[in-house]
């Protein structure tokens, strides 16, 4: 049986009436692609290396980062923070980057949470503080909504991937590789 093709201008103003009532909703981000998701990451390492004048080598520094960007580092185990799945979180208003103090044993992850987080500021806040004007400065916060059966909002894998960019930039990674690598 064949599926008729949606087309036509019924379809098409549903379409743009589902589109508007998303918009209304949901907070929409603009795909990006890993490439720019890098270069990102590599502006900001750049920009720091400058103000630190020294190269950047790992591990990476990123809570002097967070503050190079203006923000405030909070460890927090009150309020939402006693749900032990809520790593860290952003107060774009008060410019505060909240972790959970939970993480103090586990190095990695509480860097790799730091860096997510970094991710949203330089990717998401400009475009998040133009779309929703001041009262909505309130906080972005990674929660169990940025999961979506097993789909992740666009916001959290693009702070995912930004955070690996910065803690592990492609050229360290690959001069370490080749540096191990046996040669034929």
């Amino acid at each position: 049986m064949a599926r008729a093709h949606r087309t036509g201008k019924k379809y098409e103003k549903k379409k743009i009436k589902t589109a508007l009532k998303m918009n209304k909703t949901e907070k929409i981000y603009p795909f990006l692609k890993n490439r720019t998701i890098e270069k990102e990451s590599l502006k900001l390492l750049n920009a720091y290396e400058i103000k630190a004048g020294k190269k950047m080598t790992p591990p990476i520094p990123v809570f002097e980062i967070i503050e190079y960007l203006g923000y405030d580092i909070d460890f927090r185990k009150e309020d939402i923070y006693k749900n032990k799945n809520i790593l860290g979180g952003l107060n774009i208003a008060e410019k505060t980057v909240s972790i959970n103090e939970n993480l103090n044993h586990q190095e990695g992850r509480m860097n790799f949470t730091a860096a997510h987080e970094t991710g949203h500021i330089i990717l998401h806040v400009p475009g998040y503080s133009e779309k929703n004007g001041e009262d909505e400065l309130k906080i972005l916060c990674r929660k169990d909504v940025g999961f979506q059966g097993d789909k992740k909002d666009p916001q959290e894998w693009q702070a995912d991937k930004f955070a690996a960019f910065l803690l592990m930039p492609t050229a360290i990674v690959k001069r370490a590789f080749f540096r191990v690598r046996k040669r034929p």
